[in-house]
């Protein structure tokens, strides 16, 4: 079992990356170097890449081929930049680059997830209160039209309907939602198509898709 995991963080390739840079200037070799994130790691899987990229430096491969030998742990940008560094002899140069680089990453994401919890937050107590208007407040309406025998309107017929189909059926809708979310997650990461029609939805929805375009924007200059 040497293989697979996820990709690493952001956070976690500027810590790194910066070690790394440190170790080799102050020249310990590469394999030992990395062998030392290994020790250093606290998270398993991060720990279980590290020694596998030794292991296959010890064997002689380039410290860009070892990294790719570990599927899509490592960003292709940084694969091949590293490739760049073996070609021109200036491996720490470039990983202090790369380290500035997945830092400015991290904090521009943190700035658009800042941006993006108001309205979440707004949305989801709205969703709330609809919810508990529908669940509580209409049927009491119900009883007070049935007590004076008034005519409700097709609106407030479809309204009280949709109210009792909740009530009634509120597991079942709880499992309905549960079960969208986890096939939503699971199609964006393993189906291509899907990904991109969701990106491409998203790309015109209006405050959200300026929010993607200064991400993206930040991230490329």
């Amino acid at each position: 079992d040497i293989g697979g995991g996820s990709k690493l963080k952001a956070a976690d390739l500027s810590f790194s990356l910066t070690q790394l840079s440190t170790y080799l200037k102050s020249g310990i070799p590469l394999a030992d170097s990395v062998k030392i994130l290994a020790k250093q790691s606290k998270n398993p899987g991060v720990r279980k890449c590290f020694n596998q990229v030794v292991y296959e430096l010890l064997k002689g491969e380039s410290f860009s081929d070892a990294m790719i030998m570990q599927g899509d742990i490592f960003p292709k940008l940084l694969i091949n930049m590293v490739k760049t560094a073996e070609m021109t002899g200036d491996l720490p140069s470039i990983l202090d680059d790369m380290a500035e680089y997945y830092t400015s990453m991290e904090r521009t994401k943190k700035q658009m997830k800042s941006a993006m919890t108001y309205p979440i937050v707004v949305l989801t107590i709205a969703f709330a209160v609809l919810i508990f208007m529908l669940v509580y407040l209409v049927p009491q309406f119900s009883g007070m039209y049935a007590d004076n025998d008034a005519t409700m309107p097709a609106l407030t017929l479809a309204i009280l309907s949709v109210s009792d189909f909740i009530k009634t059926n509120y597991i079942i809708l709880i499992v309905c939602v549960v079960a969208s979310i986890g096939i939503f997650v699971y199609l964006y990461k393993k189906v291509d198509s899907f990904r991109v029609a969701v990106q491409t939805a998203l790309m015109h929805i209006p405050v959200i898709k300026d929010i993607i375009i200064y991400n993206e924007i930040a991230n490329f200059t």
